[in-house]
């Protein structure tokens, strides 16, 4: 009797605590974009290591996607992939890209991130699923407030449809670009253009 009541207890409580977990997103989603649209948002810019950004990123990750059995790879290519951005905004960025990737790859998938200079004054940056993919009449709606493509996604992962809104906002206040290619069935791959980071000298005089 004590053995399955407290694997029944164990159960509750980690479905209590992605609940609670799940909550705590969208609360912070949605003061993000109330903030972002009344224009209270400042950036603390300074030179971000992109490379140094996607590896932190990568070890958060790497346990969650191992309970899919999703293979994570991260893959940067160029001397000097260093941008101009808030480094916590950008965490935040790469973060929802890379948490929507795991959450609509099947097990055994495939998530790739991936960095590479644009010459001559950009660094492209995408991350690649092999997941379900989006219907492509959702792409155009996709970085809209409160929408949602027909995915179908893990029980208990459901969001308010304002991540990728609030993404594409906080892209735009980098003066970066962000776009999106899918296949259904295939995968999914989004873009983002940053400028690179000005100068030494330059900087000091922002």
């Amino acid at each position: 009797m004590v053995g399955p009541l407290a694997e029944r207890q164990h159960l509750y409580l980690t479905r209590i605590s992605a609940n609670a977990n799940r909550l705590t997103r969208m609360i912070g989603d949605l003061l993000d974009l109330s903030r972002i649209e009344a224009g209270t948002v400042r950036l603390a810019h300074q030179s971000v290591s992109l490379p140094s950004l996607l590896d932190d990123i990568t070890q958060e990750f790497m346990p969650l996607t191992q309970t899919k059995n999703q293979e994570f790879v991260l893959e940067t290519t160029g001397d000097d992939l260093t941008i101009w951005g808030d480094p916590d905004r950008l965490h935040q960025i790469v973060t929802n890209l890379v948490h929507n990737a795991h959450k609509f790859t099947p097990e055994h998938g495939r998530i790739v991130v991936s960095a590479c200079p644009d010459p001559p004054n950009h660094i492209l940056l995408s991350i690649t699923d092999s997941g379900t993919g989006i219907p492509q009449e959702a792409l155009a709606h996709l970085f809209q407030a409160f929408y949602q493509a027909h995915r179908k996604p893990e029980i208990g992962t459901e969001g308010l449809g304002l991540g990728l809104s609030i993404v594409k906002q906080l892209v735009e206040l980098h003066s970066a670009t962000i776009t999106v290619e899918s296949t259904e069935g295939a995968g999914t791959t989004f873009c983002i253009r940053f400028p690179k980071a000005p100068s030494a000298a330059a900087s000091a005089s922002i």
